[in-house]
């Protein structure tokens, strides 16, 4: 069975690494991603650490690779995707260690478990030039060392859970709500390794307090910076149920029309009694060792914990500071919690002396949740982006029509920063792409426009329809006079 499971998990991640760099050559470059070109990367390793503008669109250590990437391989759409395309190997590794960890390579759920960590949604962010793919592979190798440390008693790989949850926040602020949960829980590590002598609980929790003031130190610049504009004011205010949990579970079933007929609240509802489970396990284990601290070894606590402090933290951030609660991407963090917990539910059904029931569970489970995945998995654009997934269609619809001069062409400002990319990297000499506008322009001159249908009506009869590339968007052509 171990054989089995690993051949499995090396052909499932192997398919999605395909996938995911399918992606990262073929489809263009998003609104959010150009900046990282034109803009931060132009600054010095120093400067981009200090926030040379108060805008978060500068996932300091995405742009700090990309840079690299760009360096090495020049400014080139999958040399800026590079950084999140290679922390996939980096991820599968964690979730393979999590699961090694918690079932064990032998279990008839390791493989359906590890497709739980597997989300359309997030495998997106694998395959851009963001911070959101490496906070969460930084995340989730924090949870296999928080894991390990906790359950074998390896204080070093605390340390490691400790430093990848600083790294995991520096590729996206929006993290720093489970680096302050993993510091916890550091310090209940050794508070607990140290309770016949609490005086040895003195030097790790030295270290803890100079190791976080280090890194406020150096993030304290960046967030006044964007505390100053309000850019920490992410979404909107309608409490933790509503923005964060409803908010991934509606990303999480990705368009899934059998997952959103469901409901939310069902599936919400489900997480709760995952957590439950989770809880009580954990208790009655608890209390049948005498209320013994070495209970706090079992996976049951440690992926429950390391779920609900970040929560608890963001809802007091949210409560305190006025802020909103995370929303959507900026949320993303919480998936490999989530998957960890769920993992940890499946090592928690017994073992039966007739083992057809067990293998018959694990092989349904297996099977559903790959179909699930199969129909929902695009390979035609990315869902935060989807706007963008027509960019290189209109490129080429121009390029067709270049007879050696390049041809005007102004955008909605929502398409507007993809095709700057090309513009800005010399890629598109064929268009000459007009400044945007916030607004419509009803006076332009510019031979080709490419819009909203909403918009379409605005600029009648200037411009006629040329090309619808979906029902939504299309490139229209100026009317000769």
């Amino acid at each position: 069975m171990r054989n089995i499971n690993l051949y499995g998990f090396i052909t499932l991640f192997g398919i999605l690494f395909l996938i995911i760099l399918y992606k990262v050559i073929n489809l263009p470059v998003v609104t959010d991603e150009s900046p990282t070109v034109f803009f931060y990367s132009n600054f010095s390793f120093w400067d981009i650490m200090m926030y040379p503008d108060n805008i978060p669109n500068n996932h300091i250590l995405n742009t700090l690779l990309s840079k690299c990437s760009m360096f090495i391989f020049g400014k080139e759409q999958w040399a800026i995707r590079l950084p999140n395309l290679l922390c996939f190997i980096v991820f599968g590794f964690g979730v393979f260690r999590i699961l090694k960890l918690i079932l064990t390579t032998t279990s008839y759920f390791f493989l359906p478990a590890a497709i739980l960590f597997i989300n359309p949604y997030w495998l997106d962010f694998f395959g851009l030039g963001r911070g959101y793919g490496i906070s969460s592979t930084m995340v989730t190798l924090s949870v296999g060392f928080m894991l390990e440390a906790y359950m074998f008693k390896k204080p070093r790989f605390i340390w490691y859970a400790l430093i990848t949850s600083i790294l995991a926040s520096y590729a996206n602020f929006s993290v720093l709500v489970f680096w302050v949960a993993v510091t916890a829980m550091v310090a209940f590590y050794f508070f607990i390794e140290n309770k016949k002598d609490l005086r040895k609980f003195i030097k790790p929790a030295i270290i803890i307090a100079l190791i976080s003031l280090a890194y406020l130190a150096l993030i304290i610049t960046p967030i006044i910076k964007m505390q100053s504009t309000n850019q920490f004011q992410y979404w909107t205010s309608m409490g933790f149920y509503e923005e964060t949990i409803k908010s991934l579970l509606r990303d999480w079933w990705y368009d899934s029309q059998i997952l959103s007929k469901i409901g939310l609240d069902f599936w919400a509802g489900a997480l709760a009694i995952i957590v439950l489970i989770n809880i009580f396990f954990f208790l009655k284990h608890f209390r049948k060792n005498k209320f013994s601290l070495q209970s706090f070894s079992q996976p049951t606590f440690v992926t429950t914990a390391i779920l609900i402090l970040p929560a608890f933290i963001s809802i007091v951030q949210s409560t305190v500071l006025k802020t909103p609660n995370l929303n959507g991407r900026t949320a993303l963090f919480f998936f490999p919690l989530v998957s960890s917990v769920f993992a940890t539910s499946l090592s928690l059904i017994p073992e039966l002396k007739k083992q057809w029931i067990i293998k018959s569970l694990a092989a349904s489970a297996g099977i559903i949740l790959v179909m699930n995945l199969t129909s929902r998995v695009s390979l035609k654009s990315v869902r935060e982006w989807s706007y963008d997934q027509n960019t290189l269609q209109v490129m080429n619809y121009i390029n067709e029509k270049y007879d050696g001069k390049p041809i005007s062409l102004k955008t909605s400002w929502f398409f507007h920063p993809s095709f700057y990319f090309y513009s800005y990297t010399g890629k598109s000499p064929y268009i000459d792409l007009q400044d945007f506008d916030y607004n419509i322009d009803i006076t332009t001159r510019s031979e080709y426009y490419y819009i909203f249908a909403e918009d379409y009506k605005i600029l009648e009869p200037r411009f006629e329809v040329v090309y619808k590339f979906s029902p939504d968007r299309w490139l229209l052509k100026q009317r000769i006079r």
